[in-house]
């Protein structure tokens, strides 16, 4: 697995948001944010300052995001 320390480290701390738009692929955030508020007060745009990238692929059946979760905090996960 790909890991991305950045995101890594990110999910250990817990300040982080993660949203699913209408793709269906999430989008991880640094901070805790209330998507209504951050919309109201401007269109997203500091939300999405703090976007964190990473690499969504699968493999099987467990999503990426799944995985670095997981990993995160310090479990394991696979798929059969």
């Amino acid at each position: 697995m790909k890991e991305n320390k950045k995101l890594l480290d990110l999910l250990k701390s817990g300040d982080f948001t993660i949203v699913y738009w209408e793709s269906g692929c999430p989008t991880v955030y640094s901070g805790k944010w209330n998507k209504e508020k951050e919309y109201k007060r401007d269109d997203y745009e500091t939300m999405n300052k703090s976007v964190v990238d990473f690499e969504d692929y699968g493999n099987g059946y467990c999503p990426q995001i799944v995985r670095i979760l997981v990993k995160a905090l310090g479990g394991k996960s696979d798929s059969i």
